[in-house]
């Protein structure tokens, strides 16, 4: 009897430290889908690959002023699968974008005269999160630093308004990944994609979203 309750002790200290225990490897993958025509809505899938394996689609959308006035973020019951979502980028009206890849770590739009860049490393902000937020992901850095936390990318031929950012990116020292250009309304979309990783190796890339005008 005793050496039975020792074994059903023994389960359950592994049943509940087993599931209070950290994802480790999550790197997260993103994917734009499309920016609908009518709604102001922005459909970005993201992957998180090792011990994580969770898919969600992220959905932003905005109000007639152009500002966020909500994001939904919906788990997918399994992982990288994303034909309904193709299904629906075939069967509603979307807004026509131009798609740039980073090869060199800036982007050009051709004939529009607008490029842009990662901005240059910021030591001090390093400094400060190896200091004060080590081991903390960047929805936490994020909460604590605001703005003051992030560095925009170097725009050149516009001027503009940064108006959503993904909580779990980290926004100095990053590279741009791809960007997408959105002529009519006049939205830039950028993923950003960071060597920083935080607690249990995970990464810390992300995405903002732009409002912009061209400089005279």
């Amino acid at each position: 009897m005793k050496i039975i309750l020792i074994f059903c002790s023994f389960a359950i200290f592994l049943l509940f430290s087993s599931a209070t225990l950290p994802t480790g490897g999550c790197t997260q993958q993103f994917r734009f889908f499309f920016k609908s025509q009518h709604d102001e809505a922005f459909w970005i899938g993201e992957n998180r690959y090792g011990e994580c394996g969770e898919s969600h689609l992220i959905q932003v959308f905005l109000n007639q002023q152009g500002t966020p006035h909500q994001t939904k973020f919906t788990e997918l019951k399994e992982f990288d699968t994303w034909t309904w979502v193709e299904t629906a980028q075939a069967n509603v009206k979307t807004e026509e974008v131009i798609a740039i890849k980073s090869y060199d770590g800036h982007i050009n739009f051709p004939i529009t005269g607008i490029s842009l860049a990662a901005p240059p490393p910021n030591q001090p902000l390093q400094y400060q999160r190896l200091e004060k937020y080590r081991n903390d992901c960047a929805k936490n850095w994020n909460l604590q630093m605001g703005r003051a936390g992030m560095d925009m990318p170097i725009f050149k031929g516009i001027k503009s308004e940064l108006l959503y950012y993904y909580k779990d990116g980290i926004y100095f020292n990053y590279t741009i990944e791809e960007a997408y250009l959105f002529p009519n309304s006049r939205y830039l979309l950028i993923f950003t994609k960071s060597e920083q990783k935080c607690s249990g190796d995970n990464s810390m890339h992300g995405f903002m979203l732009f409002k912009f005008e061209i400089s005279r």
